[in-house]
């Protein structure tokens, strides 16, 4: 049925005429459903929709073990959303991570990303997060950079 307005309007009005004609046409498709199905029923698609995009959006985050700072987990928790919404390679969003980490606070950080590890690691005690962002997990934690480490005998 397209087709057939479609070939009679550009033959008769053009191109950009056709395509006015036709969104006409869609308007007046959606307001005659409108009006048989009920503003209701448009509310509810509307919010369907809604849901879904924020299903696919927000990032239920779950902290497991911190010992940071409620500052530095916040701020923890923040460079781990940006970098997932940035990167969709791991390793990139763990570098990420990391060199943030690097550049505001002191030492060596590191950060592992992935929805499946075991780790076992040495940290500061005060410097060490774990956490997922959905299905993934976030662990980041300081360790003794070569300019903290004591000097040999």
């Amino acid at each position: 049925m397209y087709r057939v307005i479609w070939t009679i309007a550009t033959t008769a009005f053009g191109c950009l005429a056709a395509e006015i004609i036709l969104l006409l046409g869609f308007l007046i498709v959606v307001a005659s459903a409108l009006l048989l199905c009920g503003v209701e029923f448009f509310r509810r698609v509307l919010l369907l929709v809604r849901l879904r995009i924020a299903m696919r959006t927000k990032l239920i985050t779950a902290i497991k073990k911190s010992t940071m700072s409620e500052g530095m987990e916040k701020y923890a928790v923040v460079t781990a959303i940006k970098a997932l919404r940035q990167f969709t390679v791991e390793k990139n969003a763990a570098r990420y991570i990391k060199e943030e980490f690097d550049r505001k606070f002191q030492g060596q950080w590191h950060c592992v990303v992935g929805k499946q590890f075991g780790c076992f690691v040495s940290h500061f005690e005060s410097d060490f997060a774990y956490f997922y962002l959905n299905s993934v997990a976030v662990m980041l934690f300081r360790t003794a950079g070569e300019d903290t480490l004591p000097e040999a005998e």
